[in-house]
C-alpha cells in the first residue's frame, strides 16, 4: 500500500457503499467526504492544522435532482474570485464543457466573450489545463483538485488510466457473456467514450412502440389505456426501490439509436413493444403472453393472447401491466424464479413474485422481490443512472 504523502501517490479509504471516505493527497493533507442516503456527495472537508470540520475549510454541494447546480466553498477551499462569476457553458454532445462564455459591457452594450477553451481527450484528459481551479468539465462531472479524480458520485474515475477506481455495483447479466467489453468492471462505458456517458443518476427509461401486426382496435385500446398501464408498471418498480421510471415513445429515437440499444443494451434503457401475436400455436395453455429477446434487448407483450376471457378493461389492463412488468424484469436482469411451481406445485395465482416463471394468465397484482440479492444489486445500479440513451 502506498505511503501517505509519498511522491505523486494517493492514499484512500472506502466506505461500505464503495465511496471514498478519506483521501490523503501527495502533500500529506487529509480530505474527508460526506454523502447523503442516495450516494451523492454533499460535503468535502480539508484537514487544516490537524482539524477536519464540516463548517470551515470545506465545500458544500447542492443538486437539482441528480445534477450538481452549486458548490459553496468555505475557508481554505475558497477559489479565485473569477470562479464565482456567472458563465455560460458551451457543451458538446456528451455534456462536456468545451468553452466558457461571459458577457462584458462596453458603452451600455453587452457582448459575448469566450473566456476559456477546453480540449479534451476521448476519456476526459484535459489538454493543457488552463487553470488550477476545480472544474466541472468531463460529461458535466466535478473534478477534485486534490486528487485529480472525477466524481461520479457512486464511483471515482481516473481519466489518465481511463478506469474507475472501484468496481461496477452490478456484477453481471447473462446477456453480457457475449460482450467482453462488459467483463471489466472498472472500464468506462464499454471503452466507447465518444458515444456513451456514465451519468450516475436515477432513471430507468422505457421506450414503448407498437408492432406492425397490431389491429386498429388494439391500437385504440392502448391509446385510451396506456397511461393506466404505465402507472401500474411504475408502481411495481417504485415499490421495489427503483426511484424514477420514465416512459418515452420509441418514435423519438433514430434508427441508429435503436440499433445501439438493441446491440449494446445500455444500463437503464429498455424497449417495450406491444404486438398482436407471435406464435401460431392455438392452444391457450401453451400460448406465449410475452417475450424478451436477450439478443436485441427488446420486450414484447402479446395483446392477442391476453384478450382470452377478458370481459372488462380493468382485467385487460391488469394482464398487460403484469406481463409487461415480467418482461421488463427480464430486460433489466431481475432474477427469474422457477423452483416454487416445479418443487411444490404452487398454483401461479397464489404466488406473489411477478418474476415467477410458468405462470398462467395473470389474475392479480404481483410485485418484484426487492430482497433478492441479485435484484438488490440491479436496483442499486438503476438508482445511479440518468437517461443513458445512446446519443
Amino acid at each position: 500500500m502506498p505511503t501517505p504523502g509519498g511522491p505523486d501517490l494517493l492514499f484512500m479509504t472506502y466506505l461500505d457503499q464503495g465511496h471514498i471516505g478519506t483521501l490523503t493527497d501527495a502533500a500529506g493533507v487529509v480530505w474527508k467526504y460526506y454523502y447523503d442516503a442516495d450516494g451523492k456527495r454533499r460535503i468535502k472537508s480539508k484537514t487544516v492544522n490537524g482539524v477536519s470540520s464540516i463548517s470551515d475549510n470545506c465545500s458544500y454541494y447542492f443538486y437539482e435532482g441528480e445534477d450538481l447546480i452549486c458548490q459553496q466553498d468555505v475557508g481554505a477551499l475558497v477559489q479565485d474570485e473569477s470562479q464565482y462569476e456567472p458563465k455560460f457553458l458551451l457543451l458538446d454532445h456528451l455534456g462536456s464543457t468545451r468553452a466558457e462564455l461571459v458577457f462584458t459591457e462596453s458603452g451600455g452594450v453587452f457582448s459575448p466573450v469566450t473566456q476559456e477553451y477546453y480540449d479534451l481527450m476521448p476519456y476526459g484528459e484535459i489538454i493543457t489545463p488552463p487553470t488550477t481551479q476545480e472544474s466541472v468539465l468531463f460529461t458535466g462531472k466535478p473534478k477534485d483538485i486534490e486528487s485529480h479524480l472525477v466524481n461520479f458520485n457512486s464511483r471515482s474515475y481516473c481519466e489518465l488510466t481511463c478506469r474507475f477506481l472501484s468496481t461496477d455495483i452490478l456484477i453481471a447479466k447473462k446477456e453480457w457473456l457475449t460482450e467482453p467489453q462488459r467483463w471489466n468492471h472498472y472500464s468506462y462505458v464499454q471503452n466507447n467514450p465518444i458515444r456513451y456517458i456514465d451519468p450516475k443518476g436515477e432513471d430507468l427509461v422505457i421506450y414503448t412502440f407498437e408492432a406492425k401486426d397490431l389491429k386498429p382496435e388494439q391500437k385504440q385500446y392502448l391509446k385510451e389505456n396506456m397511461a393506466k398501464i404505465q402507472q401500474a408498471i411504475c408502481e411495481k418498480f417504485e415499490k421495489a426501490g427503483v426511484k424514477n421510471v420514465i416512459f418515452k415513445d420509441a418514435s423519438t429515437l433514430s434508427k441508429q439509436q435503436i440499433d445501439a440499444i438493441q446491440k449494446n443494451a445500455p444500463k437503464g434503457v429498455a424497449l417495450l413493444g406491444f404486438a398482436n401475436v407471435r406464435t401460431t400455436n392455438k392452444s391457450f395453455q401453451t400460448n406465449i403472453l410475452g417475450i424478451t429477446a436477450s439478443s436485441n434487448n427488446t420486450s414484447l407483450v402479446l395483446l392477442g393472447h391476453l384478450k382470452y376471457g377478458a370481459h372488462n378493461v380493468e382485467t385487460m389492463n391488469l394482464r398487460i401491466a403484469e406481463v409487461a412488468s415480467h418482461e421488463l424484469g427480464h430486460n433489466v436482469g431481475f432474477e427469474a424464479v422457477k423452483w416454487p411451481a416445479r418443487l411444490f406445485g404452487i398454483p401461479s395465482e397464489f404466488r406473489s413474485n411477478v418474476m415467477d416463471e410458468n405462470q398462467n394468465m395473470p389474475s392479480r397484482i404481483k410485485f418484484f422481490d426487492a430482497e433478492s440479492e441479485v435484484n438488490r444489486r440491479i436496483i442499486d445500479e438503476l438508482n445511479r443512472l440518468n437517461d443513458n440513451t445512446p446519443k
